[in-house]
């Protein structure tokens, strides 16, 4: 090993130039993550008028469900309210895979219960009772 004219070791230039980056490395980290975590400060607290969502029901009785159409905005919410004796089980097609939206597998629904979604993306999403596969919907989103 080297020592320099004073007593001390003399380092080599890499070591110099490693120690550097690894320092001003943690420092970028430091100063990113402490302007990062502000950034929800500068955001609204409510959302804008202009983006209100609706509720929509779809009733479910002897006869299937009621409306068997529905058209709604991206956003909105439907609301599955079962009115009849049986049970109700809210199933996207195809019958029995329930594959093509699987967000909208609801599950069973006794009586007087409820199941609702919201509908995020454009689209139409066919949906039946997996229960009774003769009784379905549609819902189109605008």
């Amino acid at each position: 090993m080297e020592y320099a004219k004073d007593g001390y070791e003399k380092r080599p230039t890499w070591r110099k130039i490693i120690a550097y980056l690894l320092i001003g490395g943690l420092a970028y980290i430091a100063v990113y993550y402490a302007f990062s975590k502000n950034k929800s400060v500068y955001a609204p607290e409510t959302a804008p008028s202009a983006l209100t969502t609706d509720n929509f029901t779809v009733t479910y009785g002897p006869n299937g469900f009621e409306p068997q159409n529905l058209t709604i905005k991206a956003g909105d919410t439907v609301i599955w309210t079962n009115q009849g004796e049986a049970k109700m089980d809210v199933a996207s097609s195809p019958h029995p895979a329930h594959t093509d939206y699987p967000a909208l597998n609801l599950g069973l629904a006794n009586t007087n219960e409820s199941k609702s979604l919201s509908f995020p993306k454009l689209g139409t999403y066919k949906y039946h009772n997996h229960l009774n596969a003769g009784h379905y919907g549609l819902i189109t989103v605008e």
